[in-house]
């Protein structure tokens, strides 16, 4: 890894990300100043270097860099680009305040036909674009309710059960504390030689049922827990990262390095 990357990596994420999105803006800066072949210089060499751009930021830089294709006259270099936005967020607009209708037509043209599967494109810049991990806050909120973590990462099946499960189990937990309770009361009350040994099994049996629920219900918890904390963050376009491969379509993938 080049030095100057290194030094990038080690500042405060706030300087950093105020480092980056200087650096996209730069782009956007050139293009407004009419200084298209230099936009497209500086915009390419971004998307070429390390530098861990946000999705947004790698938007910026490629709609710029687009921009500028297209006022030179080189619509497929602009479309290059345009496609590798759209694989990013196959649902972005451009602005029509900022932007030339005739680029709007264009770009909405190339929407229209990738979304159609008309359109035989291939991702010009690999570029990984990373998202917070929600791994975390989903533990901490699986730790106050099962199901809860899970909820919060997309899984919602899963949140479901194990809720489910915690409750069902949880709630009788709580009627075998009760009836253990009354039985023990009658165990103590009994007089009968009879009624003395039945209380007891009965006290017995319920303390037994009470204590493997709770075991139960307290793996239900630490299983949502640890689930929450590791199991991968699905979203229907991104999970934990997203690549964008050199194929005809692009492809979504997650992995998680500890």
């Amino acid at each position: 890894m080049h030095f100057g990357i290194l030094l990038l990596l080690l500042l405060p994420p706030a300087l950093r990300a105020q480092s980056t999105f200087g650096r996209a803006m730069k782009v956007q800066q050139l293009y407004e100043s009419l200084k298209f072949e230099e936009a497209i210089k500086y915009g390419r060499k971004l998307l070429r270097s390390d530098i861990p751009f946000t999705k947004e930021q790698l938007l910026l830089i490629h709609q710029f860099t687009a921009y500028s294709f297209f006022n030179l006259a080189q619509p497929d270099s602009a479309k290059k680009h345009f496609v590798d936005m759209l694989a990013i967020d196959p649902h972005y607009q451009l602005d029509p305040v900022n932007t030339s209708p005739k680029i709007i037509r264009f770009f909405n043209a190339i929407k229209k036909e990738m979304k159609q599967n008309q359109l035989k494109y291939s991702i010009a810049y690999t570029k990984y674009v990373f998202i917070p991990d929600r791994r975390p806050s989903a533990a901490w909120r699986s730790a106050v309710f099962p199901g809860w973590g899970q909820y919060f990462k997309g899984q919602k099946k899963k949140a479901i059960g194990f809720a489910a499960a915690f409750s069902a189990a949880g709630t009788f937990t709580l009627i075998a504390a009760i009836m253990e309770k009354d039985y023990h009361q009658k165990y103590l009350d009994s007089t009968q030689p009879r009624t003395i040994g039945k209380n007891y099994d009965r006290y017995n049996n319920w303390y037994k049922t009470r204590k493997i629920s709770f075991i139960v219900t307290g793996a239900i918890w630490l299983s949502s827990f640890a689930d929450a904390l590791w199991a991968p963050v699905h979203s229907e376009n991104v999970t934990l990262s997203m690549s964008l491969q050199n194929t005809c379509r692009p492809l979504l993938g997650v992995n998680f390095y500890f």
